[in-house]
């Protein structure tokens, strides 16, 4: 699945698949999907970014971002260097739903 955000003015082109999960921890040594559920959490309880949400879907869209596109940095600061900000809360949602939608079955299941 791909989908592209504007981060900055930039348009950043993400893709999700099945080895999304692996490689977030593989380049972050942490749980997206544990990750994921501390993002739930603090957009219903607290309805904005923290610290700590900031982090992890600024590495989530890095991870999909380098996903569609071999070309980008293997240094995540690097990276992000790349924008002049990194206004998470304008594009948050549609990461977060994206990557979610991923998760998510296209076919229906048959019994067999």
């Amino acid at each position: 699945m791909l989908k592209t955000v504007t981060i900055a003015g930039i348009p950043v082109e993400l893709k999700a698949t099945g080895s999304t999960l692996l490689k977030y921890r593989n380049w972050f040594g942490r749980d997206l999907i544990a990750d994921f559920k501390a993002v739930q959490r603090s957009f219903e309880s607290e309805g904005e970014v923290s610290g700590e949400v900031f982090d992890i879907i600024a590495k989530l869209t890095y991870t999909m971002a380098k996903q569609a596109d071999k070309t980008i940095s293997n240094d995540y600061e690097e990276w992000l260097d790349q924008f002049d900000s990194f206004p998470v809360s304008e594009f948050a949602v549609d990461v977060v739903t994206f990557w979610a939608s991923s998760l998510q079955g296209t076919s229906e299941s048959k019994n067999v």
